[in-house]
């Protein structure tokens, strides 16, 4: 049995470092003292299910028992909290308690909607109908010419409409970047197009953080690495036995 420091890699790519730690081959899952955590002024708080371990207004750890909303999230299509919880009502999902879901990135890229405006007034019948025109600037960067003002015309009519078939995904996944003055939206980053997005139509997952130095195969995985300060077995020569350590990485963390 030994004590140090082990550094845990989340399925997210991010490493998580946990400080006086004790190491014992023989168990099978890893424990995380909820004492320890509050002692270091962490808060935790559980409620329907899940556990959430906070740092201030930082959740840095989340957890949730053993359930089968979201296996049955994905047999029934990714049908909605409201829908499974109806048919939990009738006692159709067997082994679901709670009918609480994480955050679904296929939901949003399948059923994202874009935030509704007020009801339009009027109707095009032809070109030059209706003209909408709007006034842009002061801009920070002068053109050419001097100007700091831009004026754009868009005809109601023959404007350019998105084309897109049935299957293809209705949202991109990007990165928030900032609040932009003036604008009612939200600074994006696109890392595939690589490219700035200013949109209100967002749906933030605010339950995992992403890690752009890791590449795919890395978050995939479980990397667990133990630094030992002092060995408490029988015997000084022993060794950690790579079994042990293997049994370790196939039960990650649960945070």
């Amino acid at each position: 049995m030994g004590r140090g420091t082990i550094k845990i890699k989340m399925f997210d790519g991010i490493v998580r470092t946990l400080g006086d730690v004790r190491y014992i081959p023989d168990l099978k899952k890893n424990l995380i003292s909820l004492g320890t955590l509050n002692s270091i002024d962490c808060s935790i708080s559980i409620k329907g299910g899940v556990t959430k371990v906070s740092k201030g207004a930082m959740v840095i750890m989340k957890g949730s028992s053993n359930d089968n909303s979201e296996l049955w999230h994905k047999r029934l299509g990714h049908l909605s909290e409201g829908g499974m919880l109806e048919l939990h009502k009738r006692k159709l999902l067997q082994g679901v308690k709670s009918c609480k879901l994480d955050f679904c990135k296929f939901c949003v890229f399948g059923k994202q909607k874009r935030v509704s405006f007020k009801a339009a007034s009027h109707t095009s019948k032809g070109v030059l109908d209706y003209v909408h025109t709007d006034v842009w600037g002061p801009i920070k960067h002068i053109s050419n010419g001097g100007a700091r003002y831009f004026v754009t015309f868009i005809d109601d009519f023959s404007r350019k409409n998105e084309e897109r078939s049935k299957l293809d995904p209705k949202s991109k996944e990007c990165i928030f970047h900032r609040y932009e003055e003036g604008v009612k939206g939200y600074t994006l980053w696109d890392p595939v197009a690589k490219k700035r997005v200013i949109s209100r139509d967002v749906v933030f997952n605010e339950a995992q953080m992403l890690n752009t130095n890791a590449t795919s195969s890395e978050r995939q995985g479980h990397t667990v690495e133990i630094e030992l300060h002092e060995q408490r077995t029988k015997s000084t020569d022993e060794s950690i036995d790579e079994q042990s350590l293997e049994d370790l990485e196939e039960h990650p963390s649960d945070s």
